[in-house]
């Protein structure tokens, strides 16, 4: 290996890489990084970019890796993020990356401004342009009806232009009710289809789509009502998609020159670093690919090379499908065996040179959002040496240094359902990116993961049930019957200070509607665990799960009140997200009550029960208010996600509020207002920090969302009464 970083490293943020118009960019991009001795790092999720709920989000957490220090330029492939809440978390990342340039290839996106942000696109007005150009030189068509995308996209009317610019060069008239607005898919040009077929629109004589796709659309209708097209219209497509072959007849598109717009991308990006000169941008020029449902020949040349492109898509497909992959590395009983196996099948990974697995030294722990740093990393191929090396979070690219020349390489999510693993990172010393049969692949993988922790478990769980009748075997606490053992222990404890119990009820409302499943329930309450645990490195605490949802804790406290001990016990249920992502704010209860040495276990817990039952009661009847649903769905997402910038404005015009309702019924639902909960969302993440970490001040306002340091010293003491130094050195000490 490399003593240093001696070559530049490019980051390259996409989203499912496996896409026709994402690999053309990335080809071209490794194409030219290569004449420049550059490496690449595609940084890429694998499954639905259009996804940003709880169930990929850590399949997103990818994209943490912007923040390594060791890129000298990113370049991000925009039309890949129709996901409007992953744009703005790749915003905020690369906002914080403002120390080095970044360039967007493809169309801008809205509110995306960045300091010093270079933008290059291909021409969408001039590129459509020339495909209606063909149309009317070619075929002498003056009549054509144009089917765009959605009204409210600014790529559907660049392309509006370029149809205009073309009939205005031509001298034809333009007419308004010729232009049709769609959604870019199949069901836009089955509408239109409709239209023609039955009468409700004129025929014209050719017809030129935005896309493919909704060209497919049309050509499909006319076929399912055995409508011989050719009779009718003619038919011109764009953005050509490498699908033609699957519809008829055969589409005559456009294609833009992305590999050259990627090759372009590193050439501006290398020249800004190396020479801080702004490299002039011009668009590259794409080219007509001949079809016949334009009345043109095809040209035998790009006819075959979509063949030979389908076809070794039909050959990977196959072996996929055939392989037993699945079946073999969800059976491996050790890590040395599955990594073996993963090796085994890695020729399911088209063209790759080699594929590194590298997991968190705690992968196979319960808890999915708290990774350590370091990482046990190792390739997998066969013919390579298969030894295992460590890298830490913060120097993941290091791996480039093991090579000698630059290379690409694609860092992937190992990922099963909340749970984050580590990476699957792919090494290509040519230009090419993975298919879509990686995706099969690395979800293999990771499922053969999820059974290889699943089976660590279950042997640990059977040695759980040796310890005796006094230990739960889930979360190793005591059970009921040894919290009577510890309760009537702590009678004997001398110098006590004020004893106290306290019960928790959680997963409240959930399971009797099994909208929970069992191991998501499991992993929610080791998290609840954990968090006792936390709360007994301050307090003096003996915790125990006494049935399948409750909880019960023994504390001997000298130095807190019932008051201070419960604000520490929701400091830390709060910042479990685990927990919280499945079960919301308002599924646990608690109770707190002093005891002394007369009291009676039993009798005890059935006044924790009674009081417990009685906040139920009153929780039921707040659901019953109107909205409460969206009320809790609100304080849900601010409470997982406290750092992040949110306004009155921004939940009244998400969920169709007006300010004054929103306030009324918030505080109706919950006691109290949505602006004073939301800045207790995040002192209670400060207070966690503070008690749980070293992290300096200033650390903590940023990760709490505060820009000003100042401004969040002040919340602070006016929400505890204390300056963050004096609680972290008063609620810590023990």
């Amino acid at each position: 290996m490399q003593s240093s970083k001696n070559r530049m490293i490019f980051g390259v943020i996409a989203a499912d890489v496996s896409f026709t118009a994402q690999r053309e960019l990335i080809i071209g991009i490794i194409d030219e990084a290569k004449k420049y001795n550059i490496d690449i790092s595609v940084i890429s999720n694998i499954y639905n970019e259009n996804c940003c709920d709880r169930e990929l989000a850590f399949e997103n957490v990818i994209y943490d890796l912007i923040l390594l220090s060791e890129f000298d330029g990113f370049i991000m492939l925009s039309e890949s993020f129709p996901c409007e809440k992953l744009q703005k978390k790749i915003h905020k990342h690369l906002l914080a990356r403002n120390d080095v340039p970044i360039i967007i290839a493809g169309s801008m996106l809205p509110d995306f401004e960045l300091p010093d942000l270079i933008h290059i696109n291909t021409d969408n007005e001039k590129d459509m342009e020339e495909t209606v150009n063909h149309m009317i030189e070619e075929h002498g068509f003056t009549d054509i009806d144009f089917l765009t995308g959605y009204d409210c996209i600014e790529v559907s009317h660049m392309r509006v232009e370029g149809y205009k610019n073309a009939l205005k060069k031509h001298n034809i008239p333009f007419d308004e009710s010729k232009v049709i607005y769609g959604d870019f898919w199949l069901e836009s040009g089955k509408k239109l289809a409709e239209e023609y077929i039955e009468g409700r629109r004129p025929y014209p004589q050719a017809v030129v789509c935005a896309n493919d796709y909704m060209a497919f659309g049309l050509q499909d209708e006319f076929a399912r009502r055995n409508i011989n097209i050719f009779n009718k219209l003619s038919v011109a497509g764009f953005d050509f998609s490498m699908m033609r072959t699957s519809h008829s007849p055969l589409l005559t598109s456009y294609r833009f020159n992305r590999k050259q717009l990627g090759r372009d991308a590193v050439k501006i990006l290398y020249k800004k670093i190396k020479f801080n000169i702004n490299e002039e941008f011009l668009s590259p020029k794409g080219n007509i690919i001949h079809g016949i449902s334009c009345r043109c020949s095809f040209l035998k040349t790009e006819l075959n090379e979509e063949l030979e492109f389908i076809r070794s898509n039909q050959l990977y497909e196959q072996w996929s499908l055939n392989s037993n992959m699945e079946e073999k590395i969800t059976s491996c009983r050790t890590l040395d065996e599955f990594m073996e196996i993963a090796g085994e099948y890695q020729y399911l990974v088209r063209y790759v040179q080699d594929i590194f697995i590298c997991l968190y030294e705690n992968w196979y722990e319960y808890k999915p959002d708290t990774q350590i740093d370091n990482l046990t990393c190792r390739s997998i191929m066969p013919w390579f040496d298969n030894s295992s090396f460590s890298l830490t979070q913060n120097k993941l690219t290091d791996i480039l240094l093991r090579s000698d020349k630059s290379a690409a390489y694609f860092f992937s999510p190992l990922v099963f359902d909340n749970r984050l693993f580590g990476y699957a990172i792919l090494k290509y010393d040519n230009p090419d990116s993975y298919d879509i049969i990686f995706k099969h692949w690395i979800k293999s993988v990771s499922n053969g993961l999820e059974f290889l922790r699943l089976k660590h478990d279950i042997r640990y769980l059977m040695k759980c049930q040796t310890l005796g009748k006094t230990q739960d075997t889930l979360t190793a606490l005591r059970n009921d019957a040894g919290m009577k053992i510890a309760f009537d222990n702590s009678k004997d404890i001398k110098d006590k200070g004020t004893l106290f119990i306290i019960m928790l009820k959680v997963c409240l409302f959930h399971d009797d509607f099994n909208d929970i499943d069992k191991t998501n329930k499991i992993a929610s309450l080791l998290d609840i665990t954990d968090a006792l645990k936390q709360l007994g490195i301050i307090h003096n605490v003996i915790c125990g799960r006494i049935n399948d949802t409750t909880f019960l804790c023994l504390l001997n406290s000298k130095n807190y009140s019932a008051e201070q001990v419960e604000d520490h016990l929701k400091t830390f249920l709060t910042q479990h997200r685990t927990y919280l992502s499945f079960y919301g704010m308002d599924s646990f209860l608690h109770c707190i009550l002093p005891f002394s040495e007369k009291d009676v276990y039993t009798d005890l817990k059935e006044k924790c029960i009674q009081n417990i039952n009685i906040q139920l009661r009153n929780k039921i009847e707040k659901h019953n208010i109107n909205y409460y649903e969206k009320m809790l769905e609100i304080r849900n997402s601010i409470y997982l996600n406290p750092q992040e910038d949110i306004s009155t404005d921004d939940v009244c015009r998400k969920y169709s509020f007006s300010p004054g309702y929103l306030r009324v019924m918030y505080k109706k639902c919950f006691g109290i207002s949505f602006l004073q909960d939301y800045i207790n969302s995040r002192i209670s993440k400060a207070k966690y920090l503070l008690l749980t970490t070293d992290l300096k001040i200033n650390t903590i306002a940023a990760d709490c969302g505060y820009n000003d340091t100042k401004y969040f010293l002040r919340q602070f003491l006016n929400c505890t009464g204390e300056s963050p130094n004096k609680y972290r050195l008063i609620h810590s000490e023990s």
